[in-house]
């Protein structure tokens, strides 16, 4: 009886990072056609790579929960942001404020400083 209840909690599991990996290639793909519809100016940019990124976001703590990785999908999403950088005439220094605090990503917590200094969390020696 106890293993069965575990079998059944293990699929109830794995299905669940299979439907989380579907329905974000699903708003990938959604994101995608609305921006390939749109006028490409600034404000579609801006509005397509915010998409992207809180997808990829969601994705990265559904590995950090999980241990499952979406390597297909973060691969398409990276390839998206790089063609779709930031115009060349952005004011980096007001860029870079919006960074400060604390970003943990899949391998390491980094810390950006509101003087410029940035490193991860063993760097700044913070634990």
């Amino acid at each position: 009886m106890m293993m069965r209840k575990l079998v059944g909690i293990v699929a109830i599991l794995i299905a669940g990072g299979v439907l989380t990996e579907a329905a974000e290639k699903q708003d990938f793909e959604a994101a995608t056609q609305e921006y390939e519809q749109s006028s490409h100016g600034e404000a579609a940019r801006v509005t397509y790579v915010t998409k992207l990124a809180q997808i990829a976001d969601r994705l990265v703590s559904d590995y950090r929960q999980s241990g499952q990785r979406h390597d297909e999908l973060m691969t398409a999403i990276n390839s998206e942001l790089q063609k779709h950088p930031a115009p060349k005439d952005i004011d980096s220094k007001k860029l870079s404020q919006l960074l400060v605090g604390r970003w943990e990503s899949p391998r390491h917590t980094y810390v950006f400083r509101a003087n410029g200094k940035w490193g991860n969390e063993e760097f700044f020696g913070i634990a």
